[in-house]
């Protein structure tokens, strides 16, 4: 198997293996995290404005479109009610779905989109031999257990929903994260500063090599006297007379 040294050149007298090039990797990350921080940063505001564009065209989208009405229970034919409506996206398309109840609780529960087609579960195949898998769904008062079972090989699967409020869970680790994985407003503009500087010596030193490389030109162009309309006239006007 390929290793990281068998890409590296050869060196003279020493050995060079894997364990050596850890911390090489590991500032060469560093190097490159900084850079794509660096570049987070840049577009930070313009990313921030994508964020919100899209967050309200998705509520536009929610507010416009309502319920499809007359969608009634497969199991006892009961009108079903609207429970709640959420964005479904699928193939760079958003759509509104609607999800539906049964007053009596039966399962499973109704979906459809905003234009009255019903949305229907993918097959959900097996992970032993892919074939389709039976599905069914049972409800404990705020649990949803659903329990597959493969119509060919038997393997069983099974699952569980819980439809109880929930406190939201702080992430302890967002303050380190976000140290390590974001630049702070010196920090960026810092970087953004260097950015400058950098790309000014790249046009630099584009400019020197354009030079080098029409030399010749150049330097006959500097060679070329340049003369005022004073001197013109001067150098004219006996050349005028003479030939009449």
């Amino acid at each position: 198997m390929e290793t990281i040294t068998d890409r590296l050149p050869p060196l003279k007298n020493k050995e060079f293996n894997d364990e050596a090039l850890i911390p090489v990797m590991g500032a060469f990350n560093e190097l490159r995290l900084y850079y794509e921080k660096g570049e987070e940063y840049l577009n930070k505001d313009k990313t921030i404005q994508e964020w919100m564009n899209r967050d309200t065209s998705l509520d536009t989208l929610l507010e416009r479109n309502d319920p499809p009405e007359n969608v009634r229970c497969l199991t006892c034919l009961s009108l079903c009610t609207a429970s709640d409506k959420n964005i479904y996206s699928e193939d760079s398309r958003d759509r509104v779905l609607f999800m539906f109840d049964c007053p009596r609780g039966c399962l499973p529960r109704r979906a459809f989109f905003e234009d009255g087609q019903d949305w229907k579960l993918k097959d959900q195949l097996c992970i032993k031999c892919q074939s389709v898998m039976d599905v069914k769904n049972s409800r404990f008062i705020n649990n949803i257990v659903t329990v597959s079972i493969c119509t060919k090989c038997g393997h069983v699967e099974e699952d569980s929903f819980d439809l109880s409020p929930k406190e939201e869970e702080l992430d302890e680790l967002f303050e380190t994260d976000r140290h390590r994985f974001c630049l702070s407003e010196k920090e960026g503009r810092e970087y953004a500063q260097s950015k400058i500087q950098v790309e000014q010596m790249g046009r630099l030193s584009n400019e020197w090599k354009e030079k080098e490389k029409h030399k010749f030109d150049f330097d006959a162009l500097a060679l070329i006297k340049r003369i005022t309309i004073l001197e013109l006239e001067t150098l004219l006007v006996p050349l005028c007379e003479k030939q009449g």
